[in-house]
C-alpha cells in the first residue's frame, strides 16, 4: 500500500481562520499568509558585493539593494537584510537555485531558508497604524514608503519588514517557531480597527 503524501502545513494553520474580526462592520486591515514561496539568504563574499549585484541584475533584471530597501522584478524579490546580505523570495527553489549556481559560488554564500520563515502580508488604510504599535522604527510615510525595508523587532521577535505598495501594504518575514506568538500580537494590534483574515498564496 503506497504511503500517503504529506503536504506542507502552515505554522499558522491553527490560528489563521478566514473571517472578520475586531470592530464590527469595519475591514480596515487585511491579514494573509504568503504561501508556496521559496526563501533564500544571500551573503556576498568579501569584497564581492558589487560583482554579485551585477550578476544578479544580469540574471534577474534588478540589482541588489545596497541600503535598506525592497526591489522586485515580477515574482522575485530581493530585500536588504544587513551589510552585504539579502533575502531573496521567489516561487520556485529550482529556478532561483539553478541561476545562482550558474554565477559561481565564489560570489556569495546562499542558504535555503524555505520553511524556516513565515511571510505575512498586511494591507489596508490602518495597516500602518497597527504596525506602529509593534515596531520601534518610524513608519511615517515621509520616511518609510513603498520599497523601504528594515530589520527590526516586534513583540520581542526579530523580523524583516518591507513595504510593497501605497495601500499601504507590508510584508513581514518572521521565524516559523515564533509565528503563532507573533500572529497573536498582530491581531491584538488591529483589533480596534476591524480586520479581515484572507487566505492568500504566492
Amino acid at each position: 500500500m503506497p504511503e500517503p503524501l504529506l503536504a506542507p502545513r502552515s505554522a499558522l494553520a491553527s490560528v489563521m481562520i478566514p473571517g472578520h474580526y475586531g470592530a464590527p462592520g469595519k475591514d480596515n486591515v487585511t491579514l494573509s499568509e504568503c504561501r508556496g514561496l521559496a526563501l533564500f539568504s544571500i551573503a556576498a563574499s568579501a569584497g564581492k558585493a558589487a560583482e554579485l549585484s551585477a550578476a544578479i541584475e544580469r540574471a534577474f533584471g534588478v540589482p541588489l539593494p545596497m541600503q535598506p530597501a525592497h526591489i522586485a522584478n515580477g515574482s522575485i524579490s530581493f530585500i536588504w537584510s544587513g551589510p552585504d546580505s539579502w533575502l531573496a523570495i521567489c516561487p520556485s527553489t529550482n529556478v532561483f537555485g539553478s541561476r545562482i549556481e550558474a554565477m559561481g559560488s565564489s560570489l556569495a554564500a546562499i542558504t535555503d531558508l524555505t520553511g524556516s520563515q513565515v511571510i505575512i502580508r498586511i494591507s489596508g488604510p490602518r495597516a500602518r497604524d497597527g504596525l506602529m504599535k509593534l515596531v520601534p522604527i518610524d513608519l511615517d510615510e515621509s520616511v518609510f514608503r513603498t520599497g523601504s525595508a528594515a530589520v527590526t523587532v516586534a513583540s520581542h521577535v526579530r523580523i524583516h519588514l518591507w513595504q510593497i505598495d501605497d495601500t499601504p501594504a507590508y510584508e513581514i518575514a518572521c521565524p516559523r517557531s515564533y509565528a503563532v506568538s507573533f500572529w497573536h500580537s498582530l491581531t491584538a494590534a488591529f483589533e480596534e480597527y476591524g480586520y479581515r483574515i484572507a487566505e492568500r498564496s504566492a
